[in-house]
């Protein structure tokens, strides 16, 4: 039975450890988190850190090393494969690093295709839906080109407009400023500062500064520990000394 989308507790790890280090320990442990609706958390740690095994986790395709997983109120371990395929469609992740398109096909054919996968719609019932998320993430000049030919900041885009494409409840990104030039960064965090008005957002990031003025809430991975940061908002990020550099 699919869960009420009026709770209020969308994802939620309780005395969970995630990830795995080389030498077999978690990588990070003690993660009590809570992601509520509205939500729009940054949470910073360096290279190697867990943050993508966080996202993981909390988007229910891993589960914790120890301690517990609850997504839209459900414990993901429990949940049978249809309900993970639905549970799925609710929460969207953008990858780091181009977000992972098919290079094979156009940028306009990446965001259609779960459309009509999940929709049972043809290509030309999908492409207006498509072509307006190319339009509201800059990429409608690219509508006609490969995705393996455009640059890795534009594939990133192309990444969040197909994560966006089945209307989720919460999106998870992460990294998405890793590698950018500066414009690109700021156009990041101005749409999705924008975004966060009307869906809950996870972003992990390798530097909090500049999410100052956009996300709400702040914690860090730190020596393989999950550390809020109280305060961080109306304290520009002072009350931590930590910068991830």
């Amino acid at each position: 039975m699919e869960e009420s989308k009026d709770i209020a507790i969308l994802i939620e790890l309780a005395g969970a450890a995630i990830g795995t280090s080389p030498e077999g320990a978690p990588l990070v442990e003690g993660v009590d988190w809570r992601v509520a609706r509205g939500d729009f958390w940054v949470v910073g740690g360096l290279h190697g850190a867990g943050k993508s095994a966080l996202l993981a986790v909390a988007a229910g395709w891993l589960q914790p090393a120890r301690g517990v997983c609850r997504v839209f109120g459900r414990v993901t371990e429990e949940l049978d494969e249809e309900e993970r395929i639905v549970q799925r469609r609710r929460v969207g992740v953008v990858f780091e690093n181009g977000a992972r398109p098919f290079h094979q096909l156009s940028v306009l054919e990446n965001v259609t295709l779960p459309l009509c996968y999940h929709h049972d719609w043809t290509h030309e019932q999908a492409e207006p839906s498509a072509r307006e998320l190319l339009r509201r993430t800059g990429l409608e000049s690219f509508a006609e080109r490969r995705a393996g030919d455009i640059a890795r900041a534009w594939q990133q885009r192309l990444g969040l407009a197909r994560a966006l494409a089945l209307e989720p409840e919460v999106l998870l990104l992460d990294n998405p400023l890793a590698g950018l030039d500066p414009r690109q960064q700021e156009w990041w965090v101005a749409f999705l500062k924008e975004l966060s008005q009307r869906l809950t957002l996870v972003v992990t990031s390798d530097h909090l500064e500049p999410w100052h003025g956009a996300g709400r809430q702040f914690a860090r991975l730190n020596e393989g520990h999950w550390e809020g940061i109280e305060g961080a908002v109306t304290a520009g990020l002072r009350p931590s000394p930590w910068r991830g550099e």
